[in-house]
Formats: C-alpha cells, sequence, structure tokens
C-alpha cells in the first residue's frame, strides 16, 4: 500500500508500551533509516498529517511508511527495519540481526506482539489503539 508522505521515513508504535517505546529508540538512535521520524500510534495530532488511510488497523502492529510513500505493518514493518540496522555486537546480531530475515521476523513479531500485550496488561493501560486521527464520526 501506498500512501502520500514521499521522502519521509516514519515508523509508528505505541508510545504507552515500554517495550515498543524502548525499541524505537533504539532505532532511531541507530539511523536504520535516514531521518527516521518515529510517532505514537495514540498521538493524534502528529498522525493526522499523515493521512493513513482508514482502512489501515493500528491494532496489527507497528507501522513503518517508508520515503516512497510504501507502508509496511507488523511482521513486515518489523524486518524491513531490522534489516537496515548497523550491527556491531554479538547482542545487536542476536536481536535485530536475525530478526532481518523475514521468515524469522514472521515467527519472532507475534512474539514481540505478545511482549507488549503482556507488558500493557501488567501496567493497567489500554491494549486497544483507536484510530485517534481520524474524526470520531469515521470521517
Amino acid at each position: 500500500m501506498k500512501i502520500p508522505v514521499l521522502g519521509r521515513n516514519v515508523l509508528l508504535y505505541d508510545g504507552e508500551c515500554p517495550f515498543c517505546s524502548s525499541v524505537s529508540r533504539y532505532y532511531a538512535m541507530k539511523t536504520a533509516f535516514p531521518g527516521l521520524e518515529i510517532i505514537s500510534l495514540r498521538d493524534a495530532e502528529s498522525l493526522r498529517p499523515l493521512k493513513i488511510p482508514k482502512d489501515v488497523n493500528f491494532n496489527l502492529g507497528m507501522i513503518l511508511i517508508q520515503s516512497d510513500g510504501t507502508l509496511l505493518q507488523a511482521a513486515e514493518a518489523f524486518q524491513a527495519i531490522n534489516e537496515r540496522l548497523p550491527l556491531e555486537t554479538l547482542k545487536e546480531c542476536l536481536l535485530f540481526g536475525l530478526n532481518s530475515k523475514k521468515w524469522i521476523a514472521r515467527l519472532s513479531y507475534p512474539l514481540v506482539y505478545a511482549a507488549r500485550a503482556i507488558t500493557l496488561k501488567s501496567r493497567r493501560i489500554p491494549l486497544d489503539l483507536p484510530r485517534v486521527d481520524l474524526p470520531n464520526d469515521g470521517r
């Protein structure tokens, strides 16, 4: 899917999840993508200008919008970011290098997403990510 955000690399994640936030900060620090912008899926003000199509379900996982407008979600986004990371330590190779392979990302992303659910439940934070970037009437 393509959206009109040409020239920008944007990672959308659950800003209330400490695990997601930590991984997102790591990605930014490692500059996996030039000028990577990281935005919480709970931040309506920052999401609205992106004009994400209504049919994109925020509850399916992280979203990566690449500079050509391509939108990737969940395991595809996870894999695309991980394959671009500079891997400098054994820990980075194990945590991120393995997930740069499509088949591994497809197997591991559900575990990452489950860790998010456990973390949020333990902190009594709602799991649901409503489309805060859309008006309440769904237009």
